[in-house]
């Protein structure tokens, strides 16, 4: 490959990556809230641990971080549904609209960028986008992490978790 296609395909990650992280800022101005707020909407019951590592934050930060976002009235706690001695989180309604939100922000930015090509071209670059997805995920939280902002009832057969089934 030339390094200018290199280049090419590195900066329209980068931007669509920034305008993403933008867009989905007018719902939660930080990154980590917007992150848990996308993690929390995807896993219903996602328990402090989990949503620790996920983020790449410690225990304590994340404490404080689910403390603002449960003041924000975004978040709730409860018994987790899969250990009951672990606190599990999930969005209340302000939550779920906050991250419905979001993940409209996020389709309607990548319907614009993908509108200069046409249907066919548009057909043929998600099937791309597909493979290399299903080749580049190494673990159930690479997938975690790279599906934060995905719409989960649209993906029904998902490259990403399917990536990270086969050993990738």
């Amino acid at each position: 490959m030339e390094q200018r296609d290199v280049n090419s395909v590195s900066a329209l990650c980068l931007n669509l990556a920034d305008e993403i992280g933008q867009a989905v800022a007018a719902f939660a101005p930080r990154n980590e809230p917007a992150q848990a707020i996308a993690y929390i909407g995807r896993a219903p019951s996602l328990t402090i641990r989990h949503l620790s590592g996920l983020l790449g934050l410690s225990h304590a930060a994340t404490v404080r971080l689910v403390d603002r976002i449960c003041a924000d009235g975004l978040v709730m706690r409860s018994p987790s549904e899969e250990d009951g001695r672990a606190v599990g989180l999930s969005l209340t309604a302000q939550g779920q609209e906050r991250y419905e939100n979001m993940l409209s922000a996020r389709s309607v930015l990548v319907e614009r960028t993908l509108s200069v090509l046409n249907k066919e071209d548009r057909v043929a670059f998600a099937q791309l986008a597909r493979k290399l997805l299903s080749s580049c995920i190494y673990s159930a939280e690479d997938a975690a992490r790279g599906c934060r902002f995905c719409d989960v009832e649209a993906c029904h057969d998902c490259p990403v978790r399917t990536g990270s089934q086969n050993g990738h």
